[in-house]
């Protein structure tokens, strides 16, 4: 009998330890819930609105002719063809995040995924610009020319009095530059 009531005692201790442990991680949890309580935000604080930060002229030259030419919605592409137009040299990739921002801040908003239209807040912003690029203007795009860019104030191909090179001699009489086929010009070659 003796035997039993210390497997009792025995059973009964060990409960008691498990008891104990589950009791250290409970307080260890109360004490980490109470702590994230006291950093938490507040639920009844208003929540703050995004700071708008001003428009330049140019941006406000953007949200002005994307009311104009596209007043039921301007995609990444005409925003970014806008851009170009007043004169904002940016890559189509960083446009995503001036217009998420944007949206943010209240001037545009989303009606179709990539395609934006102004808020009343955003209308209020929009000012026809001062300067155009003239390029831009006729074309609605960076106009380079046929190759030389002459359109976007590029220095001409080659400047007046220069020595052609073979790719655009058209002195001579041959197609090969002087020579009458191109077996003559291995004739040239030294090895």
């Amino acid at each position: 009998m003796r035997k039993q009531i210390q497997e009792q005692i025995d059973s009964a201790v060990e409960q008691l330890h498990a008891l104990e442990i589950e009791k250290a991680k409970l307080d260890t949890r109360l004490e980490t819930l109470r702590e994230m309580l006291d950093l938490a935000p507040d639920d009844d604080a208003p929540k703050k609105s995004p700071r708008r930060r001003s428009l330049s002229p140019q941006w406000q030259g953007v949200l002005y002719f994307m009311q104009e030419d596209h007043p039921e919605g301007a995609s990444y592409d005409e925003i970014h063809h806008i851009t170009e137009r007043v004169g904002i040299d940016m890559k189509k990739a960083n446009l995503r995040g001036h217009m998420g921002n944007y949206k943010a801040s209240g001037y545009v908003k989303a009606v179709s995924p990539g395609t934006f239209v102004l808020t009343p807040d955003g209308k209020k912003q929009a000012t026809k610009p001062e300067i155009e690029k003239p390029a831009a203007k006729a074309t609605g795009s960076k106009s380079m020319g046929a190759v030389t860019g002459r359109d976007s104030g590029y220095p001409p191909a080659r400047p007046s009095g220069s020595i052609p090179d073979a790719s655009t001699d058209t002195s001579s009489s041959s197609e090969y530059g002087g020579y009458t086929s191109p077996s003559d010009m291995d004739d040239e070659i030294p090895f």
